[in-house]
């Protein structure tokens, strides 16, 4: 490898790190603020992130998290707009996707849950300013209610806890549960 490329190369491996130590630093973030302020079960949650068949970024990561017995929120990183296929999401670029529904035991079935309400795959009773509602339909259903975040105000932010606060916890806090 010539020097002009090797050092390309060098500086596209450390953007990337970078990138995903700082994914991995907000999510911490994320999962701090809903521990302390929605009462979710501490050390009781889970990453996954797809791997696909050939070396590339993920489509998407997802950290899932609950409160026994009420809900369960599954917290979409989507690096993929093409995936957001629910017309109800309006922007179709880089965001996290919330995903909060009624079945707390399946926090980690990110495929059956929040991945439906991505793609579509759900019934939708209500229309708020910036959340949707409905039933998440299949094998397993469940009630939901889903909204989505940009990650402008992420970006180069040194203090993300505010607007974790204000987009995030705020929102999940101000949302109906279904007991």
């Amino acid at each position: 490898m010539d020097q002009i490329n090797r050092k390309l190369f060098e500086e596209n491996m450390q953007w990337f790190n970078m990138f995903f130590k700082d994914l991995k630093t907000l999510y911490d973030n994320i999962s701090t603020a809903l521990i302390n302020q929605v009462d979710l079960e501490e050390g009781r949650h889970f990453y996954y992130y797809a791997k696909p068949n050939l070396p590339s970024i993920p489509d998407y990561y997802v950290m899932g998290m609950r409160k026994k017995p009420e809900f369960a929120i599954q917290v979409y990183v989507i690096l993929e707009p093409k995936m957001i296929k629910n017309p109800d999401f309006k922007y179709k670029e880089p965001s996290f996707i919330i995903v909060k529904h009624s079945r707390p035991d399946r926090m980690a079935h990110y495929s059956g849950f929040g991945n439906r309400v991505i793609y579509g795959n759900v019934k939708i009773s209500n229309k708020y300013p910036s959340i949707v509602s409905g039933e998440i339909l299949g094998r397993d259903p469940a009630q939901f209610h889903a909204f989505q975040v940009l990650l402008d105000p992420f970006i180069n932010n040194p203090n993300p806890e505010p607007v974790i606060d204000s987009e995030i916890v705020k929102k999940l806090l101000d949302l109906e549960n279904w007991n």
